[in-house]
């Protein structure tokens, strides 16, 4: 921990001071979007589109705030992010024990841990990838999806390393969605209020996912089971 800590303050912030505020301050602009009052090239007149054609290009629409909390998509986005992060932060901290629980040894728990955090990084990009292909709701309903499957399977009363193969894999599917449900809040409202909703929606999540890890520790201390926090 002191390492990482060490890390974080010798590479990010000297980083920090190279990050623009936005394309436009480098003479870009988002995404390679057409610069403002441009439709860009003129497009062939098509009878329809196939279902997974890229939609055309349009300006990306500026959320005020009034109108960001009075949007049911946002308070839908809220409670999805608030519910997959608590599950998440419930379940993180007592992983280890959790996955000994399920009949390996303590290290062999450690080396399913890292092995999930190292499958995350290159399924950060694939999730990116589809999401730029596909619809992005989908997208992250799948994801969150691939997370529930992964609980159930710690939740059952199955054993053994293919079991914990299988909620690695899973679990880090549904880890990997987090880029994917920020860059929705975005495409949604717009880049003026982002900074602020991404501060709302996490202290929406704040009290849930300090509690969720003392509610499981309770539950197995009483039990001696952590099957029931895990549904």
């Amino acid at each position: 921990a002191k390492i990482i800590g060490l890390v974080l303050l010798m590479v990010i912030l000297p980083l920090s001071f190279f990050i623009k505020d936005s394309p436009e301050g480098m003479g870009l602009t988002m995404d390679g979007d057409p610069p403002s009052g441009s439709q860009g090239p003129p497009r062939p007149p098509t009878a329809r589109r196939t279902r997974w054609a890229p939609p055309a290009w349009r300006p990306p629409e500026e959320y005020s705030m009034r109108q960001t909390l009075r949007c049911w998509a946002f308070w839908n986005l809220t409670g999805g992010t608030a519910l997959r992060l608590i599950a998440k932060a419930g379940v993180t901290v007592h992983i280890i024990p959790i996955m000994a629980s399920k009949g390996v040894s303590e290290q062999t728990a450690a080396f399913m841990f890292g092995l999930q955090l190292f499958l995350t990084v290159p399924l950060y990009l694939v999730l990116g990838w589809a999401a730029d292909r596909f619809p992005k709701p989908p997208v992250l309903m799948w994801a969150s999806l691939a997370g529930t499957v992964a609980f159930a399977l710690l939740a059952s009363p199955l054993h053994g390393i293919g079991l914990l193969l299988a909620y690695v894999f899973l679990f880090a599917i549904c880890d990997a969605s987090a880029p994917t449900n920020w860059a929705v809040v975005g495409e949604y409202f717009g880049r003026q209020t982002f900074s602020r909703l991404r501060g709302y929606i996490q202290f929406a999540t704040f009290p849930g996912a300090l509690g969720a890890p003392v509610l499981v520790g309770w539950w197995y201390d009483q039990h001696h089971s952590y099957a029931f926090p895990l549904w």
